[in-house]
């Protein structure tokens, strides 16, 4: 598959962001053709590794969701998504977690794990350079 990073768009349904997302995570995920995969509710990046590309990638759709999200969310809505996305104590603190991820900020996953967003630098790939200079130095201590 080599190192394409594939972005599909999709259109949210406002009445209930997160299952969709959810449902697109749980059949991408089952396909098992992609390592690396991000979805929030406009957008699906998938990748087979986690380059700087995937998350350019990544980045760009997150800023086009919340662009897209401006204009259909009141911003002191957006300033306390927790109001958008309350359940009233209901779900558990991690469900709770996902549901927010899934409206707002996107997740990732990377065969088939869930990544905490603190935890995406730690699995960003080094850029060519990086990997290149690391190459040199190896085949030089030889």
């Amino acid at each position: 598959m080599g190192k394409d990073v594939k972005i599909e768009s999709h259109i949210p349904d406002f009445n209930d962001l997160a299952s969709e997302v959810e449902a697109r995570a749980t059949a991408t995920i089952a396909n098992g053709e992609y390592r690396c995969i991000f979805l929030n509710p406009i957008a699906t990046v998938l990748a087979d590794e986690p380059t700087p590309a995937f998350f350019r990638a990544v980045r760009q759709q997150q800023r086009r969701w919340f662009k897209q999200a401006d204009h259909v969310f009141p911003r002191s809505l957006r300033r306390s998504v927790r109001e958008y996305i309350a359940d009233s104590g209901r779900m558990s603190r991690t469900d709770r977690f996902l549901h927010r991820a899934r409206c707002w900020t996107g997740v990732l996953y990377q065969d088939g794990w869930l990544i905490q967003p603190d935890r995406w630098k730690e699995i960003e790939l080094p850029c060519n350079s990086d990997m290149i200079a690391q190459a040199r130095s190896a085949s030089s201590l030889r």
